[in-house]
């Protein structure tokens, strides 16, 4: 008799940059022998579906509650302080919150759930309530630590102390008041009382954890606790088919490689006025630039000759053929960057952003960041200058990137999970 394969349901809920590193983990899971179902914010169902995934949706498009009312208000002004980046978040995780619990009720009964940042809570009180196994994946080490290099909220940001476990501790309790909005629904479906930080920790520390980071970027510090294991990135497989724009190809060969200069996800009030601050930056600084549209709509003005507007392209193919990386730190963006083997300047706009920012400045491989809303043309075109002229910070991104490309954090990944189900490695 065949024994049935393991039923794992992904619930991987917030950006593009948020869902793929999940996407390509449920990938190599279903590659793997597992039966495998994802769920994600409605716009992004296509993206999980062209893989082959099985795909069901929180009832919610993701691009549009990020582009305005409170979404835009959190990513525009997020990075003015921790205390109004809160309150934008914790507003935006309450229009959030039946969405996400209807996800993730809706896993059913699969062997194991695998749920990411803003779907934990909500995924652990329903999982342990049915019985179910659970992993997290982390995408950031939030998980309170000492080394203020391995912990996303950290007030010695060069050392390893006492303070920043007891800060990030702190910040996890914020952080546990915003996010247990969206799992109150699913206590109340279920009929389960309200919860406690204390009940939290004690959960969190007790359900195994994935951290899809480089152990060269992010140092494991045995202050996590030993749930939380470091894999390294999860990485989409290269698309053999896909084949680049020609206008794309002829811009890159006509002159040397651009700047690239992106925001992602992030939303802005005036993408015009971003889009000008770039453009001359690009000036000061007499480089060609590739600035990537993203879901504000930058660039969508006239451009001069030697600055190219570019969509959606395989960070993989693009960013090793640029001669550097301006970004807004998100952790795939990041890390892609880093794999690239390129230099690379952050402007933090929310979350775990300014974390990244200060890890590429700390690792040498860029300058320090610019706050989204301190940025401006002399800023950008400093920072720019510094990645291009300075060898030392081209020369430790190269090296870093060197280690990165050996790692194969999906794989490692995948063992882990399989070992957890007794399937071995």
């Amino acid at each position: 008799m065949n024994r049935r394969s393991p039923s794992v349901q992904v619930l991987a809920m917030g950006s593009r940059g948020d869902v793929q590193p999940f996407v390509a983990l449920g990938i190599a899971l279903a590659a793997g022998g597992l039966d495998v179902g994802i769920t994600v914010p409605q716009d992004l169902a296509p993206t999980a579906a062209a893989h082959g995934l099985r795909t069901s949706t929180f009832p919610v498009d993701i691009r549009q509650a990020s582009g305005e009312g409170t979404g835009l208000d959190w990513q525009a002004d997020g990075s003015r302080g921790l205390r109004q980046e809160g309150k934008l978040l914790g507003a935006l995780l309450a229009e959030l919150a039946e969405p996400i619990s209807e996800g993730v009720l809706a896993a059913g009964d699969a062997d194991l759930v695998i749920s990411g940042a803003m779907t934990y809570e909500a995924a652990s009180i329903a999982t342990r309530a049915r019985g179910q196994r659970h992993i997290v994946g982390m995408l950031s080490p939030t998980t309170p630590g000492r080394k203020g290099s391995s912990t996303v909220y950290s007030v010695i940001p060069g050392a390893a102390s006492t303070l920043n476990k007891a800060t990030s501790m702190a910040m996890a309790a914020g952080a546990y008041s915003l996010f247990r909005q969206t799992a109150d629904p699913v206590r109340a479906r279920l009929g389960l009382p309200a919860g406690s930080f204390r009940d939290y920790l004690r959960t969190a520390y007790a359900t195994p954890a994935m951290l899809a980071c480089s152990p060269a970027i992010v140092p494991p510090d045995p202050a996590w606790g030993p749930q939380l294991k470091p894999t390294g990135a999860w990485f989409l497989p290269p698309d053999d088919s896909w084949v680049p724009p020609a206008e794309l190809v002829d811009f890159l060969e006509a002159g040397e490689p651009p700047i690239y200069l992106g925001f992602g996800s992030m939303m802005s009030r005036d993408p015009r006025a971003t889009t000008e601050i770039m453009l001359e930056a690009l000036a000061r600084t007499g480089r060609r630039g590739l600035i990537h549209s993203g879901w504000t709509g930058l660039a969508t003005g006239d451009l001069p000759d030697t600055v190219a507007l570019v969509g959606d392209v395989p960070h993989e193919w693009l960013f090793p053929r640029m001669s550097a990386v301006v970004h807004h730190g998100g952790a795939g963006t990041t890390a892609a960057a880093v794999r690239a083997g390129v230099p690379q300047l952050v402007v933090p706009h929310v979350v775990d952003q300014p974390y990244w920012g200060r890890r590429v400045a700390q690792l040498g491989i860029g300058p320090e960041p610019i706050k989204r809303h301190e940025l401006d043309a002399r800023r950008l075109a400093a920072g720019i200058e510094r990645m291009i002229t300075d060898p030392s910070v081209r020369t430790l991104a190269a090296d870093l990137g060197a280690i990165v490309r050996r790692e194969d954090g999906v794989a490692t990944a995948v063992a882990m999970v399989r070992n957890y189900l007794g399937m071995g490695g």
